[in-house]
């Protein structure tokens, strides 16, 4: 539980690790609107765009470089240990490969792409930011609302983690289908 912060009036404050996460995202959202490109499933009112274009506008050049470097490495490395723990636990369960079943394997892919997705991508962009900002400026401030957004982030990942994994299902399915006409 966050306590009250002076400057937000009755609205708690958001933990550290909440708001950095919150400030590179919008990093990377603000990175992505100016491109032109945008993620489905994450969509933002007027305000809330302002909010990240402030947040974005107050990080600094070193840090936004540090952060992409850090947090692709990161990801990276934890889709590897996602899969390899993958593989270890179907080799546990079948120590022949062989006998793996499509809907092990299948099963297995669609949870660690889905906790890639709704797990995997923010704790990488929140470590990316701490390395980022171990070399860079203080945050700017805290203001009220970023609990708000804060939340809905949170909300938009776990939802697109919940729709790769139907997506992933649907198309494992479609593939089983397939192969089972052969």
């Amino acid at each position: 539980m966050s306590l009250p912060s002076p400057n937000l009036g009755d609205e708690p404050a958001l933990p550290a690790g909440r708001f950095r996460f919150l400030r590179y995202w919008s990093v990377n959202m603000w990175l992505a609107q100016s491109s032109g490109f945008s993620f489905p499933g994450f969509s933002y009112t007027d305000a809330e765009m302002a909010r990240i274009k402030a947040l974005s506008d107050a990080t600094s050049q070193v840090a936004v470089i540090v952060w992409l470097a850090a947090t692709a490495v990161i990801y990276i490395s934890l889709g590897g240990i996602v899969v390899t723990g993958l593989f270890s636990v179907l080799s546990v369960i079948s120590p022949n490969p062989a006998q793996i079943s499509e809907v092990g394997f299948f099963g297995g892919m669609i949870l660690a792409i889905a906790g890639m997705v709704a797990l995997g991508m923010p704790l990488s962009i929140s470590l990316g930011g701490w390395i980022a900002d171990l070399l860079s400026s203080p945050p700017p401030p805290a203001e009220p609302g970023d609990v708000a957004l804060a939340a809905k982030v949170r909300r938009q990942f776990r939802r697109m983690g919940a729709i790769v994994a139907v997506l992933m299902g649907v198309a494992a399915v479609g593939w089983g289908f397939l192969l089972g006409r052969h």
